[in-house]
């Protein structure tokens, strides 16, 4: 089994750059990006991502990832009938949205449940991943090799941990920019201009980094 089309619903920010982090790893890629804005609509398309204002048929061996609101969940897959009748592979990153809601409204047991993070978006993501029960080897190996073109990716048998991961994956970037903001207005205060402040504060960041691993 292999993925013919990649099918993002929702233009965002988690879902373009789950869109640009495909797109970056493999420029041949076919992507389809569902997004009803106009102006993200031709943001995306002028990185060479193909969109759609709704969303297509998908053929059996597309891939479904599901980047929209959580709370819009519902009316999406109410006014999307043949979502609903889809059996293969499908991906939320929606947030707070558990497995049996999605098995719920989904007639796929391909279904999988993620928390990515916005370094998705060059390829330095991290990504926490649930499966559905009845999932086939053939789906496992797809999303394993998808996803894995984001970065790092973690499996998890306990869908509870994916709550804790909303914040600390989800979250864990917006936590380090902050930091990072603080400590560069420390720099400046201390007397370095704006632009020596950052570059500090960002090679400290690499640096630790690079001794943590």
């Amino acid at each position: 089994m292999s993925a013919t089309n990649i099918m993002i619903v929702g233009g965002g920010h988690m879902g373009s750059a789950i869109a640009f982090g495909l797109k970056r790893s493999s420029a041949d890629m076919s992507i389809t990006v569902v997004e009803t804005d106009p102006t993200r609509r031709a943001s995306i398309a002028s990185a060479g991502i193909s969109t759609q204002e709704e969303l297509p048929n998908p053929l059996i061996d597309d891939v479904i990832i599901l980047a929209i609101p959580p709370q819009a969940f519902l009316r999406f897959s109410e006014s999307n009938a043949h979502i609903e009748q889809y059996t293969g592979v499908i991906i939320s990153a929606m947030a707070g949205v558990r497995i049996w809601e999605l098995t719920a409204r989904l007639k796929s047991a391909q279904v999988y449940r993620t928390i990515p993070n916005l370094p998705c978006g060059i390829n330095e993501g991290m990504t926490i991943l649930v499966a559905a029960p009845r999932i086939t080897l053939a789906s496992i190996i797809v999303v394993n090799e998808l996803l894995s073109k984001l970065g790092n990716l973690l499996a998890v048998k306990d869908e509870a941990q994916l709550d804790s991961a909303t914040a600390l994956v989800g979250g864990g970037p917006a936590y380090i920019a902050y930091f990072a903001e603080a400590f560069t207005e420390y720099a400046v205060a201390s007397g370095f201009d704006r632009s020596s402040a950052a570059s500090i504060t960002l090679q400290i960041l690499r640096g630790s980094t690079a001794t943590l691993e």
